[in-house]
């Protein structure tokens, strides 16, 4: 894989505000063997116009609202590279996001179904200023292969979409994004693609992520936790169920996380229960589980990265 064709799609749903810059941080990558998608998904505002000031360095579909999910995989439907990548129209890269995974991909064995970096949380605490610090994923080299991803994963999500780079063979074989998902797809994918493999991971953060802006899918999962918490359940109970995964400790997190979720979905309903009294056992119990899984973050339990240094 000689410089390879990457495919970027960027989904939008009436971000025009924000979207050109996103564009602009594709078209500024020192790496040029690139297509640039953008999946317009029945916006309402001047996301046309903007989109049409580009010509052909941007080809654009346009569809119904139909979510993140189907629009980034007609994305790929249409595309043509051996390596994908997606970025959200509120995010960015830096400039050599896709030519340092390009690199690390071309030199790894094809088992690698992925590389994945780091990034930049604007709006997070100045303590966890990244995704690998917020996760948290403790990374011992700058570019290295990650051993144990599918038992980190059973018990966080990590920053995913916009900071991964994925072979075009890897995302066909798991069958690409769940439509059904309109939340936490990202995780759902990122599980599934850890059964087929170690990842790549570089230290460096090479996108910047707008945390939680206004009206961002992020944020709606926020003001909506039972489908959250219900969208968390229903992925880990799927990748519980594939035989594939044969440790004991990550069968057992996977459970942990599935009761977790239960539980949390239960609070959040009691939350916005009307009937006295209801409200403060709910906080009671919310702050209970966060007690218990600080613990847990503390304990030998915890899974931790297992990493070797990548080596051309």
């Amino acid at each position: 894989m000689k410089n390879p064709l990457v495919s970027v799609i960027i989904p939008t749903y009436n971000r025009s505000h924000v979207i050109c810059k996103a564009i602009e941080s594709v078209l500024q990558q020192t790496y040029q063997n690139i297509e640039l998608i953008v999946v317009d998904d029945g916006s309402t505002d001047d996301t046309p116009s903007r989109l049409a000031v580009y010509g052909q360095r941007v080809r654009v579909l346009r569809q119904d609202n139909s979510g993140p999910s189907v629009a980034r995989n007609r994305g790929v439907e249409t595309s043509h590279g051996e390596i994908l990548a997606f970025l959200d129209s509120d995010d960015l890269w830096l400039p050599t996001k896709i030519e340092q995974q390009v690199h690390v991909l071309e030199n790894v064995d094809n088992s690698v179904p992925c590389c994945l970096c780091n990034a930049l949380i604007r709006g997070n605490p100045a303590n966890k200023p990244t995704s690998f610090a917020l996760a948290p994923l403790q990374a011992m080299y700058d570019k290295g292969i990650w051993l144990n991803v599918t038992s980190v994963l059973s018990t966080r999500c990590v920053f995913f979409i916009q900071a991964v780079a994925i072979r075009r063979s890897s995302f066909e074989k798991i069958g690409g994004f769940d439509e059904s998902l309109w939340v936490m797809e990202d995780h759902d994918l990122a599980l599934r693609l850890s059964l087929e493999g170690p990842w790549a991971y570089i230290k460096e953060p090479l996108v910047i992520y707008n945390k939680g802006a206004f009206g961002s899918l992020a944020d709606q999962a926020r003001r909506d936790p039972v489908q959250l918490q219900q969208c968390i359940k229903a992925i880990h109970m799927k990748i519980l169920s594939d035989n594939r995964i044969k440790d004991r400790k990550t069968q057992r997190n996977m459970r942990c996380t599935i009761r977790t979720s239960k539980a949390k979905t239960q609070i959040a309903r009691m939350s916005q229960s009307s009937f006295p009294g209801t409200s403060v056992l709910s906080t009671i119990l919310d702050t209970i589980l966060k007690f218990k899984a600080a613990i847990f973050r503390r304990s030998p339990w915890f899974p931790k990265m297992e990493q070797i240094p990548f080596e051309i």
